[in-house]
């Protein structure tokens, strides 16, 4: 498998209806739904009584099946997925009465696995965010006051309850911002409150006033690379949509919309620098708004009887948005919005061999086939890959020598590009010399590396896309690339040109990673409680971003006490019940491995009672 990095694109001009879906009957109005994007599924929740869960296969665009909940678990109003772990999460039961529910749905099984009762007087958890790597779910209920509930995943419990103060009522959207470790609710108020929650503390770090047009809030998404809350209201008309830097914690602008358009939902396709923002109307219209600018474009209008257009969720890999309608049946919403690029780079290793028939010092042509296609998406060229090939060779007398190139196989677009250094080694009359490249000049088709000696230099260039079948390492790309394509939703159009010369053998060489390990807590050196458990916890990178799915394999005195799996953030942890005597050093490390990299082993540290 080769490398492969995400680049951004530009979204389509104008968004568009590519298909729609009708739920069974009585399967009315959706309140929640969560979108597992890697196995291709949505998980829909409809408000009746009893209410069901709804499966949705997004390959076929057709409903797959349908859990129905006990009657008093009614109706689910949020929803988590823990992707990794395979589960779902729906928060239930609005009754100032009774108490609310946290229902946990087992996605390969399509089962409810547990239903947790939240307790009394802990109703209406209208909005919930998941922190996956440390396995909580929080809920904002619609209690007065407002109370925000830590639910534990691994023990399915209720871990802890927060209050806000008084008047602070009602709680609607939040986001997450896992990586800083910090949660956002919204709260209705007049004009609208955003509370800031200490995830690790768990307490409110701070709080912030939104403008005096902004009541009644509906959806709330984050940008959490750039820093920004997205936050959309609909008290005024027409109705608005809230921009917070999460650094700053302050509002720094407020859009309005379109005259008469009062939100209902708003996503992000972070990606693509978008926002599409749903409507309460009929038929239901869908708008997008462009981050980078905060404007907002043209609106999209569904069809008659897609009313309200009330719940979302994003494919950003396949470039598309799905919006699920406030209607008796559900309908879903299939919108074609754009997609992320996919960029691959693979380092590959060409042989010429040919007859030299010239003196010392003298440059010879390089046999290679060069072939150009031009790849196409609904009409538009989108991706082009570039072989640069550079060589030097030296002919010291008439006979035979084998130049070996390496060169470089680099995908890119016209805003993006990657490259990475290549080198050229060359054997001579049993003499081998490595060149490594001295020069990068950028071109109107890519990169192109120049590596010189005595001899002077020959740089070939070759323009490939898709459809090349010439070589090995050709075909390889081919089968890779032919399954990104389908993977990406891609109408591909491939016309090549070009010619081919013979004497070439092309292979690939195979580029491995390797596998980072930190320890993280407890610290070096630190004293613990004898008799305590101690959670052990280190990440697991490699070139600086997280790998999930790793084995992490924790030794402690020599002894392996656990084998955890790193999650997306690349942690992993477990714990480890220490002994009851006083003066007792222990040492730890972590070593981990996954197919496809070389593994890693941490540094060594101690802790002490």
């Amino acid at each position: 498998m080769y490398p492969f990095i995400w680049e951004p694109l530009q979204p389509v001009s104008a968004l568009s209806v590519t298909s729609s879906l009708t739920l069974v009957a009585g399967e009315n109005l959706v309140q929640a739904a969560v979108i597992d994007q890697p196995n291709g599924f949505i998980y829909i929740a409809t408000n009746t009584n009893p209410a069901k869960i709804v499966k949705v296969n997004l390959a076929t665009f057709a409903q797959t099946g349908a859990i129905t909940l006990p009657a008093d678990e009614t109706p689910p109003v949020s929803a988590v997925i823990d992707q990794p772990n395979g589960y779902a999460y729906f928060g239930a039961g609005l009754t100032s009465t009774g108490t609310g529910w946290l229902v946990k749905v087992n996605l390969s099984t399509f089962t409810v696995a547990a239903t947790l009762t939240l307790g009394s007087g802990l109703y209406g958890p209208y909005t919930a965010v998941i922190d996956q790597p440390n396995g909580y779910v929080y809920l904002g209920l619609g209690t007065s006051p407002g109370k925000i509930v830590k639910v534990a995943l691994s023990t399915f419990t209720v871990a802890a309850t927060l209050t806000l103060s008084s008047g602070r009522n009602r709680i609607g959207p939040s986001v997450i911002d896992q990586p800083n470790g910090y949660a956002y609710f919204v709260v209705q108020t007049s004009p609208l409150t955003v509370v800031k929650v200490n995830l690790a503390t768990f307490t409110v770090a701070a709080s912030l006033t939104l403008s005096a047009t902004e009541n009644t809030p509906t959806a709330a998404d984050i940008d959490q690379p750039n820093g920004f809350m997205y936050v959309s209201s609909k008290a005024s008309s027409p109705g608005r949509v809230g921009k917070i830097n999460l650094t700053t914690f302050t509002e720094t602008s407020t859009l309005a919309l379109a005259t008469g358009e009062l939100p209902a939902e708003i996503i992000l396709d972070q990606p693509l620098g978008m926002a599409y923002v749903g409507m309460d109307a009929s038929p239901g219209v869908v708008s997008p708004i462009t981050l980078s600018t905060f404007t907002e474009g043209t609106a999209l209008t569904l069809a008659n009887g897609q009313n309200k257009a009330n719940i979302a969720v994003v494919d950003a890999l396949n470039g598309y948005v799905y919006f699920m309608t406030y209607t008796s049946p559900i309908q879903v919403v299939k919108i074609s919005v754009g997609n992320a690029m996919l960029i691959t780079t693979s380092l590959a290793t060409v042989t010429s061999t040919r007859a030299m028939t010239s003196s010392a010092s003298t440059t010879s042509s390089i046999q290679t086939p060069v072939s150009s296609t031009t790849t196409t998406v609904s009409g538009s060229p989108l991706i082009t890959s570039t072989l640069l090939t550079t060589a030097t060779t030296t002919g010291s007398a008439a006979g035979t020598s084998t130049t070996t190139f390496t060169s470089l196989l680099s995908t890119s677009s016209s805003t993006t590009s990657s490259v990475a250094s290549s080198s050229a080694s060359v054997t001579q009359t049993g003499t081998t010399t490595t060149r490594t490249s001295l020069s990068e000049t950028t071109t109107s088709t890519g990169i192109s590396l120049s590596a010189m000696t005595s001899g002077g230099t020959v740089t070939v260039t070759e323009t490939d896309t898709y459809n090349v079948l010439l070589t090995q390492i050709y075909q390889g790309l081919e089968q890779f690339e032919a399954f990104i394509l389908q993977t990406l939703g891609f109408k591909v159009t491939s016309t090549p040109v070009g010619r081919q010369v013979n004497q070439v053998i092309v292979t690939a060489t195979s580029t491995t990673k390797s596998l980072s390990v930190t320890l993280v807590s407890p610290a070096n050196a630190a004293k613990v409680t004898k008799g305590s458990t101690v959670t052990l916890k280190v990440t697991v990178t490699s070139d600086g971003k997280p790998v999930p799915g790793a084995k992490v394999t924790v030794t402690v005195n020599g002894v392996t006490v656990c084998s955890p799996t790193s999650t997306s953030s690349g942690s992993a942890s477990c714990t480890f019940k220490v002994g009851t005597k006083t003066g007792v050093t222990y040492t730890w490390f972590a070593t981990a491995t996954k197919t496809g990299y070389t593994s890693g082993t941490s540094l060594t540290w101690m802790f002490h009672t």
